[in-house]
This record gives structure tokens, C-alpha cells and sequence, in this order.
């Protein structure tokens, strides 16, 4: 028994050790070092498919494929719910809603982690606090990042990881001071951390402290062309200055349920001028949004994928557009 723990402990060392580094330079991402335009696919629900069958529940099939499909990473909801069709109940999220860590999801969490690194893919970790039955207090939510970012960085690291300290913040009971003192106390665990908090319906914004700006569009109906990718492009790096611009959630491609609000493409074709246009505009990421990702307790992406071949044709066509090198 003590052999095999032993063993696990080497194990997970050593994947953490051989994960990627993410980086900045400039206006751009870098990946060990290298310079790189990075590609996302949201995984909102990634900690529900990772926690079933008591925590070992397959992440590889839809990781692997993502990787063969060209993309960089994922982004995972970390406190994931969605109020359309139900979400995880509190304890399936990292953090309760006190802000402590939630521990039985603890393990489930580094081994996600773990799972993506071990296929060459960085995460995109985004937090909320505002999804459970009353957001957590301010105060406690800052100190469950900040225990998030200690615990990882006594794990090895992990720096194939990003922290989104909190989806859209200015529509989400966040004030700038609050960020501030988040980003800080961040810094203070661990400098070198890719942090950022993104902003939300065309919300451009910026803190010194933040390492990239998530930009989160404003989805109109010509956002998948090249002088509106452009000019958009050009009024957040005014506000960022030398700065990556991460485009992080751009029009999704479907909607989770016909029901469910929100738009989409409104055919294949747009993610793939959409990323093209943003790549040339300047942008350092962008992601393929994917609302399909929103529910992952029963089934794997690539399961989803399969019963809609025009979402999954423009998925597997986005990294040739965007002139991407990253499959493996």
C-alpha cells in the first residue's frame, strides 16, 4: 500500500512537472517560452464529467480529441451552474458557498488539471460567486482563491493554468476595489500566475494587476467580420495598452436547450471567419464557445458531438482557419 501511494505521489509529480508553461510577452500568449496564438474550447461543466463514477469519470476521450482537433485548452467554470435545464448542486463546485475549498471536489479538481496536462492542454479556471443561492461574501471569496492558488503551487505549480477570477465581473456584484484587492492577494501567493477578470457585454476592462484582458464581445450580428473584429479589437487595446487580448466568449455556436435564451451563429461557417478575423486583428486567443459544454454529467463532448455533425465540422475546421499549429 505505502509503494503504491509512493508510486502516485511520483506520478502526479511528474505530470505536473511536464505540463506546459503558459506565459505573456507583449500582446501575446507564450507557451514554454515560445510564442503562441492559443485556441479555447469552453468545458463549463468539465468538473461534473471528471466526478463521475466517484472522481474518475473520463475527461481523456474529450481531451485527447480536442488536442487531435488543433485546440490549446479548455475554459472551466470552476463554481459552474446554469439555471436553464439545473446545474450542480453546491458541493459539486470547488468552493463552497462560504468560500472555503470544497474538499470531496478538491482531487477531482487537480485531476482535471492533471488529465489536460498530461495531453498538452492548458486550463482556463474561471470563478464565480455568484453562482449559488446567495453570493459568497467578498471577503471569503478572496481567501478561496487565494488557498486555490497556495494549494496549486504547493502541488508543483501547475502553470498550464490560468485564473479568471471572476466571469464578467461588472455585472456580477464585483467593484473595481474588489478586484484589485483579489489580484493582490493572488500576487502575493503566486507572482507568476496568468490572472485576469473578464469583462462582459462589450465591457472593456483593465487593472494593472491583471496579466491579460479577457474581452467578452458584444455579439452583434457582424462579429465574425474582419473591420468589426478590428475596430472592436483596436478600442480594447486602447483601454489595455500592451496587453494580450483574450477573446474568451464570443457568440456560442449553439444554444444549450431551443428554450434557453441567448443567440448563435447562425451557421457554420461564422466561428471559423471569427477566428481568422481575430487572429489578423491581433488578438492572442479565442475560443469556441460551445454551449453543448454547459451540461457534462451523463455524456462527453465528443459524445454530444457526435449527434451534430454541423457544430462538430465547424469545430474541427476552426484551428485550419486560424492558421494554428497546435494539434498534436
Amino acid at each position: 500500500m505505502k509503494a503504491a501511494a509512493v508510486a502516485l505521489t511520483l506520478l502526479v509529480f511528474a505530470t505536473s512537472c511536464g505540463a506546459q508553461t503558459l506565459g505573456v510577452k507583449g500582446v501575446g500568449f507564450t507557451v514554454d517560452g515560445r510564442p503562441k496564438f492559443l485556441l479555447f474550447v469552453s468545458y463549463f461543466d468539465g468538473l461534473r464529467r471528471a466526478a463521475a463514477r466517484n472522481g474518475t469519470g473520463d475527461v481523456d476521450t474529450d481531451f485527447a480529441y480536442l488536442k487531435r482537433a488543433g485546440f490549446d485548452g479548455i475554459r472551466l467554470m470552476a463554481n459552474w451552474q446554469y439555471p436553464c435545464g439545473g446545474g450542480p448542486a453546491d458541493d459539486q463546485k470547488v468552493l463552497a458557498g462560504d468560500g472555503a475549498i470544497n474538499e470531496p471536489m478538491w482531487p477531482v479538481f487537480v485531476r482535471l488539471l492533471e488529465r489536460a496536462a498530461a495531453h498538452g492542454l492548458l486550463v482556463d479556471v474561471t470563478f464565480t460567486r455568484e453562482t449559488y443561492g446567495s453570493a459568497i461574501a467578498v471577503d471569503g471569496y478572496q481567501k478561496g482563491l487565494a488557498t486555490v492558488a497556495r494549494r496549486l503551487v504547493a502541488a508543483g505549480g501547475h502553470r498550464h493554468v490560468l485564473f479568471d477570477i471572476q466571469n464578467e465581473y461588472p455585472i456580477h456584484g464585483l467593484t473595481a476595489d474588489d478586484v484589485r484587492g483579489i489580484l493582490k492577494a493572488l500576487r502575493d501567493v503566486d507572482p507568476a500566475r496568468v490572472v485576469t477578470a473578464s469583462g462582459g457585454g462589450g465591457d472593456i476592462v483593465d487593472d494593472p494587476a491583471m496579466s491579460v484582458v479577457a474581452y467578452h464581445d458584444s455579439r452583434d450580428g457582424e462579429w465574425a467580420e474582419a473591420a468589426t473584429v478590428r475596430r472592436q479589437l483596436e478600442a480594447v487595446r486602447a483601454r489595455a495598452g500592451n496587453k494580450p487580448i483574450y477573446l474568451q466568449e464570443p457568440m456560442p455556436f449553439r444554444k444549450f436547450h431551443p428554450a434557453c435564451g441567448h443567440g448563435e451563429w447562425p451557421r457554420g461557417g461564422f466561428a471559423r471567419r471569427a477566428v481568422r478575423a481575430a487572429r489578423d486583428a491581433g488578438a492572442a486567443a479565442w475560443t469556441f464557445h460551445t454551449r453543448q459544454s454547459f451540461d457534462l454529467r451523463n455524456r462527453t463532448l465528443v459524445e454530444i458531438l457526435e449527434g451534430d455533425s454541423e457544430q462538430k465540422a465547424e469545430l474541427e475546421a476552426i484551428s485550419g482557419a486560424a492558421g494554428s499549429s497546435s494539434g498534436g
